[in-house]
């Protein structure tokens, strides 16, 4: 679409692929100028794998931008100790050079950031985390000292649902969880550099977030 709301293109209905006879949803999208990015969830419980039906929500597929034909399927990775970091994607977003990409997960409580050349997607560098020495395994909340951590953990996840760049690579997470609502600050490379906002019910503060965009101008 147009920004007035003109159709440019439109894509006949299509939908990902079957594997092993199970199919989950798109959650999550990002366009650069020659393709389409689509994470595909919900596998939050079942995401340990890689390649199977059970992780077959844990993966991007790569759509060309001309003709919505799909270029690429990407599997995300995961085993018995590592949740499938793509498996219960909540967003995509892409930097402004096209060459850097963030993809959060709520149910892995991750962040990940990719290189990023057309359908060439690379490894993870993990966005903040878990404290050093626990695995990395799902739904293992034992490593949590109590609901609002960022006191003693202030550079990890709960239940991420947003993630941007600003102009100068920054990365910028939003937490979702309702005693964790606040937005945490990373360098370009994905060290902790600070975080800000609080609970509040009454608008001047954060509940619940659950998106965020940066401007060109680094207004958020």
């Amino acid at each position: 679409l147009t920004l007035d709301g003109e159709c440019i293109r439109q894509s006949k209905h299509f939908s990902p692929p079957m594997y092993g006879g199970h199919r989950s949803a798109f959650s999550s999208i990002a366009v650069t100028d020659d393709y389409i990015y689509l994470g595909q969830g919900y596998c939050a419980f079942y995401c340990y794998g890689s390649g199977t039906w059970r992780s077959s929500s844990g993966a991007i597929y790569v759509y060309k931008k001309s003709d919505f034909s799909l270029a690429k399927r990407i599997l995300g990775y995961g085993n018995y100790y590592q949740h499938n970091l793509w498996g219960d994607t909540t967003d995509i977003t892409i930097n402004n050079a096209g060459t850097k990409m963030l993809v959060s997960s709520a149910g892995a409580s991750s962040v990940c950031l990719h290189s990023l050349s057309g359908t060439s997607i690379g490894g993870c560098t993990k966005v903040g985390g878990r404290p050093t020495g626990r695995p990395n395994q799902n739904y293992d909340r034992s490593w949590c000292k109590s609901w609002d951590f960022r006191g003693t953990y202030p550079d990890y996840h709960y239940d991420p649902f947003g993630v941007a760049f600003d102009s100068s690579d920054n990365i910028y997470v939003v937490n979702s969880s309702k005693r964790n609502s606040y937005i945490n600050k990373f360098n370009s490379s994905g060290s902790y550099v600070s975080s800000f906002g609080t609970i509040s019910y009454n608008g001047d503060a954060f509940y619940n977030p659950s998106g965020i965009h940066i401007s060109s101008s680094d207004k958020m």
